[in-house]
């Protein structure tokens, strides 16, 4: 059974290493991916093989090993060493689209396969996708692609205009964007189906385990619209991070755990821009709104929060056409870097 080593930081994954990749599994029987992760790295070295693993899931043939690269690039008879000792056998093929290919393979003691070396069939590398993202995204299979999409993300207090705004933003963008709504109020829909009535406050008793649920559905929701053709930016409704807050807002106390899940998505997307919108516009009840007297605390507390952790944010304010105005500026500046 013929063996196979493709070696490489992939950082991002894109459609030059899984032409390498491929190559292998038409080469040999069985490909072993390596994937080296150095401290600080993002995308991480995990989330890296995981997406590489993601493309091959219904391969039983193809593994994916994750190691820690504290070692000398350059030190091709290290890296040899290592690799077999990783394995725990020589492989039969190394495949690379690199010049180091060759020295590596002799130091390995097998075959060198090179696959597109001067880049003339896919003309991409990971330091063209790290430096301009949005340029490349064509390179990219749709679950890298996700982590590369940015998301402009509407938050503020209840009746400030985010969903219309995100609607009037949506149709401004029209072929270049999708509209992420609250996945909330499909449960608030629920809750109220009974007994609804667009002219009074409604009452909602709500769990931690409803919003996690709601974090989780957002969340995936978010990820499948930024893995869809030709979208450059996903404008979502809210997110996992407003989920938290608006947890602590019903249930008067913050979740460890939506918090955890609000930190570990912010790894797992490159880029985030909040649009805060501030109160001071009429407050408008549809029969599924209840914080009209606590604007002010859920304002405060976003900024608060937004401030605290160092999140990039611009702050909507005036009239709802000034509002737009703002966050077409701020949109622009995302697309154009």
């Amino acid at each position: 059974m013929a063996t196979g080593l493709v070696i490489g930081k992939f950082y991002p994954p894109h459609q030059g290493h899984k032409s390498v990749i491929d190559t292998a599994i038409n080469t040999v029987n069985r490909v072993y991916v390596i994937v080296c992760e150095r401290d600080g790295d993002k995308p991480s070295g995990s989330l890296r093989a995981k997406w590489i693993e993601e493309w091959y899931k219904d391969n039983k043939n193809v593994h994916v090993i994750l190691i820690k690269n504290v070692y000398d690039d350059n030190d091709t008879e290290l890296w040899a060493s290592l690799c077999k000792t990783w394995l725990g056998f020589t492989p039969d093929y190394v495949f690379t689209s690199e010049f180091y290919g060759e020295p590596f393979a002799k130091c390995l003691g097998c075959k060198h396969v090179s696959v597109d070396l001067y880049r003339r069939k896919i003309p991409i590398s990971g330091t063209m996708i790290r430096n301009n993202p949005s340029k490349y995204l064509d390179y990219l299979e749709p679950n890298v692609k996700a982590f590369y999409v940015p998301r402009i993300v509407l938050v503020g207090a209840e009746s400030t205009g985010k969903t219309t705004l995100a609607k009037r933003l949506t149709e401004h963008y029209k072929g270049r964007t999708i509209w992420v709504p609250e996945y909330a109020r499909i449960l608030c829909e629920e809750k109220l189906k009974d007994n609804f009535n667009s002219n009074s406050v409604p009452t909602f008793h709500w769990t931690t385990e409803e919003f996690i649920e709601i974090a989780n559905g957002q969340k995936r929701t978010e990820l499948e619209a930024a893995m869809k053709d030709g979208v450059e930016i996903v404008i979502c409704d809210t997110d996992v991070f407003a989920a938290s807050i608006w947890h602590e807002r019903y249930l008067g106390f913050v979740s460890d755990k939506i918090e955890e899940m609000a930190k570990d998505y912010e790894n797992e997307v490159h880029r985030q821009i909040y649009l805060l919108t501030d109160n001071n516009v009429p407050f408008v009840q549809d029969g599924y709104r209840d914080g009209e007297n606590i604007r002010d605390w859920m304002f405060s507390r976003f900024l608060e929060k937004l401030t605290s952790e160092n999140k990039k944010f611009d702050l909507l304010i005036g009239s709802y056409d000034d509002r737009f105005n703002q966050a077409l500026k701020a949109i622009d500046s995302v697309l154009k870097n």
